[in-house]
């Protein structure tokens, strides 16, 4: 976001840091200047509030997805803890990504790797996936890092853009399809 902060010269909060569940725990900063800063409490963007605001007034929603960039990671809850969810809902979730990622590397080729969200990539509380699948129940809820690995960052080159689109959307149909 780009709220403003306690700090003169930093700006903006980690919107995925700041949902709330298990909110200002593991893999958050309470750094104003820290690119995983958490706010200064659960809920306190708009953004995130609003968008939470609305899926508790939805019933039926069978899937999430919080795109990020970049890392190719297509992951799951739980980020706040190496717990894994119970059996059935960990196994229904896990096939559902096994199959997005398959579908991202029918297009292009690019290899996404997925799994919960703290075994994948690190500890992250107060995350969205987290969120929707603990408190809205929406058993399907993913974070999902897009290209590159690395090498652009958050800078994607333009000519990077469409076949990442191109890529994705093939994963999301299997969503909608779980």
């Amino acid at each position: 976001t780009r709220s403003t902060t306690s700090s003169k010269i930093c700006s903006g909060v980690d919107p995925n840091r700041n949902w709330d569940m298990h909110w200002g725990e593991a893999g958050t900063s309470k750094n104003p200047c820290a690119d995983d800063y958490q706010g200064k409490s659960a809920f306190s963007e708009i953004e995130v509030k609003s968008v939470a605001s609305y899926l508790q007034s939805q019933k039926n929603i069978n899937g999430y997805v919080n795109f990020h960039s970049y890392s190719q990671l297509w992951m799951s809850p739980w980020g706040y803890t190496s717990d894994l969810p119970p059996t059935d809902d960990y196994n229904a979730q896990n096939d559902v990504s096994a199959a997005a990622v398959e579908a991202i590397a029918a297009v292009h080729g690019t290899k996404f790797d997925y799994g919960p969200i703290s075994k994948t990539i690190y500890p992250a509380s107060g995350s969205s996936a987290d969120w929707t699948y603990g408190v809205c129940d929406i058993l399907f809820s993913y974070g999902v890092e897009l290209r590159d690995t690395g090498k652009y960052g958050f800078l994607l080159p333009e000519d990077q853009i469409i076949p990442s689109g191109e890529e994705i959307l093939p994963a999301v149909k299997v969503l909608a399809h779980a």
